[in-house]
């Protein structure tokens, strides 16, 4: 958090990884925590709530590299089908952990909530920091995983690359089987 944030927040950014087609429960529970806590505050704050879940079509370029019969508009539309099945399969998924959250929600608050989702293209390291800035977002809140050792002590790659490019709060949740490997000691 930032010490001379707002006292109240009135956008914030709900970071999000749907992996579509795969049923991580550990992903899942973590993507359910992001929602859980950002619907929660906005309901509080009476803010805006923005989802976003960058993603890629890491194949893209490579049917051109492998096209041998030079038929470069075939390639071409064969790549355009790859991204847009791509970029549909994240949709779906991410419109069903939405269908999700509505269900914990009710109607009434899912509908007062009126959630905006971007689905950008790219890297979660660079599409995040510059949504945020362009929605002047107070708040971001999304998941972290974690690496091994003293380095995942207390966020991982991802969120503290995120974190040091952004201008706004952070709250970076772990996932619901994280252990901290500091203990209390009595």
């Amino acid at each position: 958090m930032r010490p001379d944030g707002p006292e109240r927040y009135r956008r914030i950014l709900a970071a999000v990884d749907v992996v579509p087609g795969d049923d991580d429960a550990e992903t899942h529970a973590l993507n359910r925590r992001i929602l859980d806590w950002s619907s929660s505050w906005a309901l509080a704050d009476l803010a805006e709530l923005h989802l976003v879940h960058a993603w890629d079509a890491p194949a893209t370029g490579l049917l051109r590299r492998w096209n041998t019969s030079g038929l470069l508009q075939e390639t071409a539309n064969e790549e355009y089908r790859y991204v847009e099945d791509t970029r549909n399969r994240h949709q779906y998924a991410l419109s069903a952990l939405l269908d999700e959250l509505s269900d914990v929600l009710g109607p009434e608050g899912f509908g007062y909530l009126a959630i905006q989702s971007h689905l950008p293209k790219g890297s979660a390291i660079d599409v995040i920091p510059n949504l945020a800035a362009d929605l002047k977002a107070d708040l971001i809140v999304m998941g972290t995983v974690g690496r091994g050792g003293i380095p995942g002590l207390l966020i991982g790659n991802t969120a503290e690359t995120i974190l040091n490019r952004c201008d706004c709060a952070v709250l970076a949740i772990k996932p619901p089987s994280f252990v901290s490997p500091v203990g209390i000691s009595d």
